[in-house]
């Protein structure tokens, strides 16, 4: 009797807490009164999916974040999408040294499904603030252990791994290497970019999977 009350309090708390998440906009700033003060406390405050869109609002400033997005149905909507910026600088050779696969080679990473991103500007800076190419110790280099990273390889402000539904109006996506923006399912991925603009070194923009730009 006692598990099945826990259990029933259980789901009456999730119940309220999915009940408050619709239609509730999120407000993240940097500075001045907001919800949170980064992009990931925001998505991490939310439940794993919805049956209607959570909008989280991102008022202007620069965030120096790695956005990891796992969950479902959320809206990113930026205040004005010269003035929003998410910013990293990450080379996808030097971490794959460190790591099997690509999930987190991307300024925003995105494994969740029906996400929409609005008025952004998402950047990876690596090959701008690096000039010249560089020599590291890479683990997963069998031969020599060593990897050169060029300042025009591939960096990605955008990587999808299995997401679909995925969908970008009025953004920016900017790098100076390849595959800047990725989309990523060959098998169901159904991606939609409208009035975005797209910057990098090729391939800038490598869709898998069904794209409409």
């Amino acid at each position: 009797m006692k598990k099945s009350f826990t259990i029933f309090i259980f789901l009456i708390a999730l119940a309220f807490q999915l009940s408050a998440e619709q239609g509730k906009k999120i407000v993240v700033a940097k500075k001045g009164k907001a919800d949170f003060k980064s992009i990931q406390a925001a998505i991490n405050s939310l439940s794993d999916s919805s049956v209607s869109t959570r909008i989280i609002f991102i008022r202007n400033g620069i965030y120096h974040e790695k956005i990891y997005l796992e969950k479902h149905n959320i809206m990113l909507e930026g205040e004005d999408r010269d003035k929003t910026i998410i910013s990293q600088s990450i080379a996808r050779d030097a971490w794959r040294c460190l790591h099997t696969e690509d999930w987190g080679v991307a300024t925003l990473n995105v494994d969740g499904n029906d996400i929409s991103l609005c008025n952004l500007t998402i950047l990876n800076t690596y090959g701008l603030d690096n000039a010249s190419e560089k020599i590291i110790y890479c683990k997963t280099d069998t031969l020599s252990q060593q990897k050169t990273i060029k300042n025009n390889g591939h960096q990605m402000a955008l990587r999808t791994m299995n997401a679909t539904r995925f969908k970008a109006i009025n953004c920016y996506f900017k790098a100076y290497g390849g595959d800047t923006v990725s989309p990523w399912n060959v098998e169901d991925g159904m991606f939609y970019f409208k009035d975005c603009i797209m910057e990098g070194g090729v391939d800038f923009y490598c869709p898998r999977g069904w794209a409409w730009a």
